[in-house]
């Protein structure tokens, strides 16, 4: 590896593996100057980049491997030490990663959903931590975003399961193959799968065009797998109705847990103007999904 690229490396220390990495990379590829200046940049800093250039590395020609404008570095963008609501039966702590592939009206975390809002935590920071509350933690939760959009996050899983912690999964069940192997390799204890509405009005609650195919198979898999699970709906006056309920509920028929929480409005969600539904109206989705999964609860009177 050339000096540039372990320079590069040092500049990095402190932040995300994946970061060092994605600098190495840069360092011991060439790519076109334009390019370069606008992509290393962004990723690595325009110091990094300006030793680059005064070492005569830039505008070479061939391709580097950047990945495609779509795809996001995972990062870990929040961190809540302590709760005792986020995992059942456990006390742990919570962690965000960034990026989804969906835009829910009502989320309440927009600042990271790009990939590029909150903190970024190295991963590093994030085990020292994990390693000094053992005995006080007996639980992590992985939530986001959307976890599963990145495949680094099985690894990411694998490391808090070898230092002994449960790990809870939330997810939107858009990405069924990665939730398999994370179950199948004992990656995870326990998921929370959101549903965003009946299959019929999903694109409009997701806010994006949406493979329903996956979001069934996921919560299929979820029902068979023999894991922890329950199923959650983030219930909004202006974007669920009574006919809703009734169809999640032949949807979901014998599922073994189902949440309805009430929209809470923030600074952070992501479109304004959203209300939520009156406690009446709680009850009453509640009693509609009832004939179909007995054990419905809505959020806070459990």
């Amino acid at each position: 590896m050339s000096i540039i690229t372990t320079r590069a490396d040092e500049d990095f220390r402190g932040r995300s593996n994946r970061r060092r990495f994605f600098a190495a990379r840069c360092f011991e590829g060439r790519v076109c100057a334009s390019a370069f200046a606008r992509r290393i940049v962004y990723f690595c800093g325009a110091r990094v980049y300006n030793e680059y250039k005064a070492a005569g590395g830039a505008g070479r020609s061939k391709h580097l491997p950047f990945r495609r404008k779509e795809e996001i570095f995972m990062r870990i963008s929040g961190l809540q030490k302590t709760t005792l609501l986020d995992f059942p039966g456990r006390v742990a702590c919570t962690i965000f990663l960034n990026g989804c592939n969906f835009r829910c009206p009502f989320c309440q975390n927009s600042e990271i959903l790009d990939g590029r809002g909150g903190e970024d935590i190295p991963e590093e920071e994030l085990f020292a931590f994990l390693r000094k509350r053992k005995g006080i933690l007996d639980g992590v939760c992985v939530s986001g975003g959307e976890p599963l959009v990145h495949a680094e996050t099985l690894e990411l899983l694998g490391k808090i399961k070898a230092l002994g912690y449960g790990v809870k999964l939330d997810t939107n069940g858009a990405f069924p193959e990665r939730l398999k192997e994370a179950a199948r390799a004992g990656l995870i204890d326990f998921v929370a799968m959101d549903i965003k509405n009946s299959p019929k009005n999903y694109a409009k609650t997701a806010g994006v065009a949406v493979d329903m195919a996956k979001i069934e198979e996921s919560a299929k898999f979820l029902m068979e797998s023999g894991i922890e699970y329950e199923f959650r709906t983030t219930v909004v006056k202006e974007l669920h109705a009574a006919e809703d309920f009734i169809r999640i509920g032949q949807w979901l028929r014998g599922a073994k847990r189902y949440f309805l929480q009430t929209f809470r409005d923030g600074d952070t969600v992501l479109k304004s103007g959203l209300t939520p539904c009156t406690d009446a109206e709680m009850q009453t989705f509640k009693q509609l999904l009832k004939p179909y999964i007995p054990n419905v609860l809505i959020r806070g009177e459990e």
